[in-house]
């Protein structure tokens, strides 16, 4: 199965659990995570849609932040080595949920990213054929294939840290 697959099965779990936890996704469990579920999921769904902006304008070629210059990412295939994500990173504020989420506004943009995903892998690109990076602030110049990589993994990230907070 590929990335962008993965990342709509992953986000079609989260917007299950959405559906049968109810308020208990806008509950914090200090000694699980800093974070609501619902909030990981706000979180997860903005910052997916960022990289999957990326993913896009690089597949059409055009694009103001795609560079073709910059060294590949040292940091990604470390990353997809180790097979997960760290615990304890600090989000951007970009990407950062408020106390409060709306759960409409939450779905909305699960539905989107999911979407957009579709919408990439409809076009049958071949992802890794791609020319061109993008700048992760963390993680260096990444080209189509691994910002789709690195949106599922960061999708499966906070899936489990969203469970985790509600004991699932």
């Amino acid at each position: 199965m590929d990335e962008l697959q993965r990342l709509i099965e992953t986000l079609t779990a989260m917007e299950t659990l959405m559906e049968q936890e109810g308020e208990a996704l806008h509950r914090v469990q200090p000694d699980r995570s800093g974070w609501s579920a619902a909030q990981h999921f706000y979180h997860l769904a903005l910052a997916t849609d960022l990289g999957l902006r990326n993913v896009r304008s690089l597949v059409a070629g055009k694009g103001r932040l795609i560079d073709h210059e910059a060294p590949p990412s040292t940091r990604m295939p470390e990353l997809v080595a180790l097979g997960h994500f760290p615990e304890g990173a600090q989000a951007p504020r970009i990407v950062t949920p408020p106390e409060a989420v709306n759960p409409e506004f939450l779905a909305t943009e699960l539905a989107a990213a999911k979407e957009a995903a579709a919408r990439i892998a409809a076009t049958g690109a071949d992802l890794a054929a791609v020319e061109g990076r993008v700048v992760h602030q963390d993680l260096g110049a990444m080209d189509a294939a691994q910002w789709a990589t690195f949106a599922r993994m960061h999708a499966e990230h906070h899936l489990a840290l969203g469970q985790r907070v509600l004991g699932s």
